[in-house]
């Protein structure tokens, strides 16, 4: 018989409950209705907002670092030299970057940083 340790069958069992819960939900858009996505730049890794695919050029850019990374460097003492970014926005009514990340070792806090220029 095969042995998981607690935490694994805790995941495994969060892992089916996701699944099983995400298939039962409905479908929110039918194929006739329009979907708004507004005048705002949108990531098109997936064809469901896509009406034609005529002159279409599907493009994915390399990632360049910035030269000063790393960008976040942990300097609080609740930090325990671990800084971990989890999300980064531009807010474009505050003319901001807000950053979600996590500080420390061992346990989820959850840090919240903001910027003007994203870089300091």
């Amino acid at each position: 018989m095969l042995s998981l340790p607690c935490r694994s069958i805790s995941f495994v069992a969060a892992i089916l409950f996701v699944l099983a819960v995400s298939a039962e939900l409905p479908n929110t858009t039918r194929a006739d209705e329009t979907i708004v996505v507004g005048q705002q730049a949108q990531v098109l890794a997936d064809d469901h907002v896509i009406e034609s695919q005529r002159g279409l050029v599907r493009r994915v850019n390399l990632l360049a670092k910035h030269p000063g990374n790393p960008v976040l460097s942990p300097e609080r003492p609740w930090e325990e030299n671990f800084a971990v970014p989890l999300t980064v926005m531009f807010d474009d009514e505050q003319k901001l970057y807000r950053m979600w990340y996590r500080p420390g070792y061992g346990k989820f806090n959850l840090g919240y940083l903001t910027s003007a220029d994203g870089l300091h």
